[in-house]
């Protein structure tokens, strides 16, 4: 990640940011369509990103060369790279206020897609609000966020909201600031000794002959 100005930040790979730092000194153009979206998203929101290209090309190791799996962790971001390969753009934005808005859209190649990762994401987020049921204040918090996602399809498109009164956003964060107190041992009793039956024998006399 570079941050460019006090407004721009670029991410991407070394050799792609790099590029764009070097590409910033020349007078640029910007896809039409690109620019459109852009432009909405600066007047609804007061932070926002949008890219044409897909996440997993976004961030490095998440895209896999085909065919092959990754060991240990690195599997699970093989999967998530082959997921998001359908994704080729999104947008997302933050609208601050009494009740604060943030919206997501990921553009898909196709409209099964779409409904493929609605689900999956709809899936993720109720997982979530169950998990919110342990004894985790942490994910408890996050849980009670979560219950106010709306997911869906629309065509290619899967769009995404959550509304969060800014009180209660507040409130999450800093509950996620808190250290984490380790739990207390427990103090428990030893087991009572048992007793350990001991034979006591008397060793007969032995006959000694003198002469």
């Amino acid at each position: 990640v570079a941050f460019m100005w006090s407004t721009i930040a670029i991410l991407g790979d070394v050799a792609s940011v790099k590029a764009a730092i070097d590409r910033s000194s020349h007078a640029n153009s910007i896809n039409p369509a690109l620019a459109t979206e852009v432009q909405s998203l600066s007047l609804n929101n007061d932070a926002w990103a949008a890219t044409t290209n897909s996440i997993s090309a976004l961030i490095p190791g998440l895209a896999g060369a085909p065919g092959t799996s990754a060991p240990g962790g690195a599997a699970g971001l093989s999967q998530m790279g082959q997921m998001f390969k359908g994704i080729v753009g999104s947008n997302g934005g933050i609208k601050f206020g009494d009740m604060v808005v943030i919206t997501g859209q990921a553009v898909t190649v196709d409209a099964q897609t779409a409904k493929s990762l609605a689900d999956v994401v709809q899936a993720i987020a109720s997982i979530a609000a169950m998990a919110g049921a342990g004894n985790d204040p942490n994910i408890a918090a996050m849980a009670q966020l979560m219950q106010g996602l709306k997911v869906t399809a629309d065509g290619v498109d899967v769009n995404i909201t959550l509304s969060v009164p800014e009180a209660q956003l507040e409130a999450v964060i800093n509950q996620m600031k808190k250290p984490r107190v380790a739990p207390a041992a427990r103090q428990g009793m030893k087991p009572a000794l048992r007793p350990v039956p001991v034979r006591v024998g008397v060793a007969a006399p032995r006959m000694i002959a003198t002469r």
